[in-house]
């Protein structure tokens, strides 16, 4: 599957972006948003994090990465999910 641009983290089995998002991206958020609608219209769900979060509090980064990938194996275990793409 080709995407938009690229992207820090691609978990395809389990449709999920990982996205780690530096100060610049405040000044994108309106094009962050196309980008992530996008992407989900695909089936895949965005988590973004901030890059201070991820530099000065790792466990709670790690963490948060853990409850979406909890969360996305739960989604997948329900009955077939509808792919598009």
């Amino acid at each position: 599957m080709k995407f938009p641009r690229a992207t820090h983290l691609v978990a395809p089995s389990i449709w999920l972006i990982v996205e780690v998002d530096g100060g610049g991206h405040r000044q994108r958020a309106a094009a962050d948003a196309r980008r992530d609608r996008d992407l989900q219209r695909l089936g895949y769900r965005v988590l973004r994090l901030d890059a201070q979060v991820v530099l000065r509090k790792p466990a709670v980064a790690l963490q948060t990465v853990t409850d979406a990938v909890a969360a996305s194996l739960t989604v997948l275990s329900a009955p077939q999910r509808q792919r598009k793409c």
